[in-house]
């Protein structure tokens, strides 16, 4: 009951014989004992454990492709469900440790089970988690590609966008914002721009003009535009969000239209755009 991984070695040495497994009551136990050793170790909080002996069951019904239907598919859907909590799990634990290589194998497993069973919007939510870890190793192509299939996987069955599911809105918004980010990183400009071409107006259709997320985008893009050297069109951007401020019922009632670090940033973009167009008074205002 306790050693969980001695059980599980016991039990390879039963898979890895051809001939036992070419029975079919054999593999019909060897299911339900991997199950229950999954389950327990899982308990126990050995994820680790818990993981491999799902991940076995996969290897069964899967790699060995064998006809195996122990009940209909209900061990198989509570093993997918079993290992997508434990790599949860493990991920978490290797995020927490800055491990996020390892991190990314994990999130890619649970992607694939998602994927797999056609879960769409958790399955795009990993793929959004996986190109955020590649971000934080400033691997920022490979962030903008996981982003780019997060996309395409958002788009799928839906013939326009007027008719796409309002649960994958708010996803598709945080693939364009993050996008730009990771072209602007690689220093492709036009790029970058066009994912705010894209999701500015999409945020304000969906949340309003007035929202976080629109006035976040639109003072990211103004500090682009002073990058780029278009410093009356950045004026004019961040102008947009200092308007907004003043227009917004958020702000009157005493909170913040943007958090901390977006304010700054509006502030210097500000100051920046004034000096590089020579008002040196407004921007030492």
């Amino acid at each position: 009951r306790e050693n969980h991984r001695t059980a599980l070695n016991q039990l390879d040495e039963v898979q890895s014989s051809a001939a036992l497994m070419a029975d079919p009551n054999v593999r019909s136990q060897m299911v339900e004992h991997l199950m229950r050793i999954g389950d327990a170790a899982f308990e126990a909080q050995k994820f680790a454990v818990a993981t491999d002996a799902y991940e076995k069951i996969f290897s069964i019904y899967y790699e060995e492709q064998k006809d195996i239907d122990v009940d209909g598919g209900r061990t198989l859907q509570l093993a997918i469900k079993g290992c997508i909590r434990c790599h949860k799990k493990l991920a978490l634990e290797e995020e927490r440790k800055d491990e996020y290589l390892k991190a990314i194998h994990h999130r890619n497993r649970i992607y694939q089970l998602l994927h797999t069973n056609k879960r769409t919007i958790p399955a795009c939510q990993q793929l959004i988690m996986i190109a955020f870890l590649h971000g934080q190793l400033e691997q920022y192509k490979e962030s903008a590609d996981v982003l780019s299939d997060a996309i395409r996987r958002l788009f799928q069955g839906v013939q326009s966008f007027d008719l796409m599911p309002k649960d994958r809105i708010s996803l598709l918004i945080r693939c364009y914002h993050m996008r730009a980010i990771c072209y602007a990183k690689q220093q492709l400009w036009n790029k970058a721009f066009e994912q705010y071409d894209e999701a500015l107006p999409l945020i304000a259709r969906e949340e309003g003009m007035n929202s976080r997320d629109y006035n976040s985008a639109l003072i990211h893009k103004s500090a682009l535009l002073v990058t780029t050297g278009d410093y009356a069109t950045a004026l004019t951007t961040v102008n947009q969000y200092f308007k907004n401020v003043k227009d917004s019922l958020t702000v009157r009632q005493g909170l913040q239209l943007v958090d901390d670090g977006d304010h700054i940033m509006a502030l210097d973009t500000l100051a920046a755009a004034h000096l590089k167009l020579g008002n040196v008074d407004k921007a030492i205002e």
